[in-house]
C-alpha cells in the first residue's frame, strides 16, 4: 500500500494534517484524495482502496458484534448501503489512522526540509 501511495506524498501530507474526522464531509481534503486515487490505474486505485477499506469494521444490528466492511480476498463490500461517497470518507479516515505518522514522518526526509 505504502509503495503505491508514497509517489503522493507531497499531496497526502497536507491533507493529513487537517483536523481529524471527514467523515462529516470535508470536500477540500477528499477532493484531493479522490484525486490521487483516481489518477491511479484501476488496479492500483481498487488496491489501494480495498487496502484502506479491509481494516474497518462495522457494528452490526441487534448487538451482532462487528464485521469487517469490505473483503479481505476480493475487492468487493460486504454492505450494500456504503455508497462510493463514503467508501472515499472511510478510506481517508483509516489511512490517517494507520498511516499518518508514516507520511509525517516521511515528510522530514524531503529535500527542502532539510
Amino acid at each position: 500500500l505504502m509503495r503505491k501511495l508514497t509517489p503522493a506524498a507531497t499531496a497526502i501530507i497536507p491533507l493529513l494534517k487537517k483536523g481529524e474526522g471527514v467523515l462529516e464531509s470535508d470536500v477540500d481534503t477528499l477532493s484531493p484524495f479522490a484525486n490521487i486515487i483516481s489518477g491511479m490505474s484501476e488496479i492500483d486505485a481498487d488496491f489501494c482502496l480495498f487496502s484502506l477499506l479491509r481494516c474497518v469494521n462495522r457494528k452490526e444490528q441487534h448487538g451482532l458484534g462487528f464485521s469487517a466492511i469490505a473483503s479481505k480476498e476480493t475487492y468487493t463490500m460486504h454492505h450494500q448501503d456504503i455508497k462510493l461517497i463514503d467508501m472515499m470518507k472511510i478510506a481517508f479516515e483509516a489511512l490517517r489512522f494507520n498511516f499518518k505518522d508514516f507520511f509525517l514522518d516521511l515528510q522530514s526526509s524531503f529535500p527542502e526540509n532539510k
